[in-house]
């Protein structure tokens, strides 16, 4: 009896648990991607395109992890179909547009809340871009009009063709929404968010390590690229940026810094965060180094100006230029003096005054004697 009794009971057990298994894991989940043909994505394609890609893409992660999914891109006619179809909760997939950045998610109601809030923080757990939040709206059409649970999740920008700012400067959106990486990334985000609203895991192993990535740009235009750049990490860890400039590093969770240097520019360094199973940006912009040139040589100090000698009379006329006070100390010809040496080409301005009555006296006597002695 006692066997038996113990054998009911593993049975009972067994069955428990399988109910509670196959109940979480046959949710019906109705994935509602836009068909928004004339929302043009900058670069090619329109939102309808891609929404679609991202929706088959998160029904094959759904329904590997036992969920039955449903894609239905028909606008006007989707809440009606998911009532008559019995889906238990309702995601309608976007991508916004209007000239912002980043990922929100939009409800109407609590419970609609509160898959938009697993929604949304699975979508930031795989996309490199600012968390916009949650926000209630009363006027969508899908939101207003299905029985059960309800969310609109808008991926990224398509319209952002600029890399974003936020968080080491990934890709452009509208360029992340175009790339295949980019659509397996907002597909993966989607399904772990509706996993994780019914408390699963959509991921058959977990991560171990995360990706940190970015480019290496002349700062500030990060279009400006600088390839061969040398990316190394403070665990001494390095790599050589690529042609475009990019690099990466696969590492276990923890706090990172990596310095970019390159020849002709200053070095510089980002520090991040790296997350198991997530990619997180860092990239580095580095200014160019300034060029300084030699330092001037002082002017040479004026050579002293030789004080003037004696005047060579064998070459002629000399004019000395002097200062005033060698001119005040040379000494004045006095041509009244016997000394005109050096000088024989100059005629004294006076005689002495013996000489003048000399001659005025020979003339007085020539002037006698003719008076007493006529001629005859």
């Amino acid at each position: 009896m006692r066997s038996f009794a113990r054998t009911v009971l593993v049975l009972a057990g067994a069955l428990a648990l399988w109910l509670v298994s196959s109940d979480a894991f046959a949710q019906k989940v109705y994935l509602n991607p836009s068909d928004q043909d004339n929302n043009a994505v900058s670069g090619g394609g329109v939102e309808s395109q891609y929404a679609l890609i991202v929706a088959n893409k998160a029904k094959a992660i759904l329904d590997a992890a036992g969920f039955t999914t449903k894609v239905d891109q028909d606008f006007s006619s989707a809440p009606s179909n998911a009532n008559s179809w019995g889906a238990d909760v309702f995601v309608s997939i976007h991508s916004n547009a209007g000239g912002g950045h980043g990922t929100e998610t939009l409800y109407k109601s609590d419970g609609g809340k509160k898959l938009a809030s697993a929604v949304q923080n699975g979508l930031l757990s795989k996309l490199p871009y600012q968390d916009r939040g949650l926000k209630y709206r009363d006027n969508l059409h899908v939101l207003n009009n299905t029985n059960m649970y309800a969310c609109l999740l808008e991926s990224v920008f398509h319209d952002c063709t600029a890399g974003s700012g936020y968080a080491g400067h990934p890709p452009s959106e509208s360029a992340f929404l175009r790339s295949a990486d980019g659509q397996t990334r907002i597909a993966q985000g989607t399904a772990a968010g509706v996993c994780a609203y019914y408390g699963k895991s959509c991921d058959s192993t977990t991560p171990a390590k995360g990706t940190l990535r970015g480019v290496v740009y002349i700062d500030p235009d990060i279009a400006n690229r600088i390839p061969g750049a040398t990316v190394k990490l403070n665990t001494g860890a390095s790599v050589i940026a690529d042609g475009t400039g990019s690099w990466a590093f696969e590492l276990a969770p923890g706090t990172y810094t990596a310095t970019a240097t390159a020849d002709g520019y200053e070095p510089n360094s980002s520090t991040r965060d790296v997350v198991a199973g997530q990619e997180v940006w860092g990239s580095i912009g580095l200014k160019p180094t300034t060029v300084t040139g030699p330092e001037p040589e002082p002017e040479p100090a004026p050579e002293p100006v030789p004080e003037a000698g004696p005047v060579d009379s064998s070459v002629g006329d000399v004019v000395t230029i002097s200062d005033a006070a060698s001119e005040a100390a040379a000494p004045k010809n006095d041509w009244n003096t016997d000394d005109d040496g050096g000088c024989g080409c100059r005629t004294p301005a006076s005689r002495t005054a013996s000489s003048s009555w000399l001659l005025l006296g020979a003339a007085a006597l020539l002037f006698a004697t003719r008076r007493r002695f006529p001629r005859t």
